[in-house]
């Protein structure tokens, strides 16, 4: 059976997508695709709120950083910093070998 499904909105874009989070009954929600209705004391999930003190690094840094940039593509980001210095550390690393490197490079990798 083919179902239509539609994003949720109520015109407020920032409560509409904590309410995909908080609401206690999805149901009849046409963003929700697989819907579990649970029941207090009868059917429940072993699922907390998510407060800033029980998200992981990995799913905080799985959500864009205000300017649109990912987390690992911004340098203002602890994360960002660290993956341009990883980079910097590979191209040294491959500068350093003998020319017998180069033709196994499929993109020419150097500090300029």
């Amino acid at each position: 059976m083919y179902k239509h499904y539609t994003l949720y909105t109520t015109g407020n874009p920032q409560k509409d997508y904590q309410d995909l989070f908080i609401q206690d009954d999805l149901n009849g929600n046409p963003e929700m695709i697989f819907h579990r209705h649970y029941v207090l004391d009868k059917l429940t999930h072993n699922m907390v709120c998510a407060t800033a003190g029980s998200m992981t690094k990995s799913l905080i840094e799985s959500f864009l950083c205000a300017d649109g940039t990912p987390v690992a593509l911004n340098p203002d980001t602890i994360t960002g910093a660290a993956f341009r210095e990883l980079a910097e550390n590979v191209v040294e690393q491959i500068n350093y070998r003998n020319t017998n490197m180069a033709p196994t490079q499929r993109v020419h990798v150097s500090k300029n």
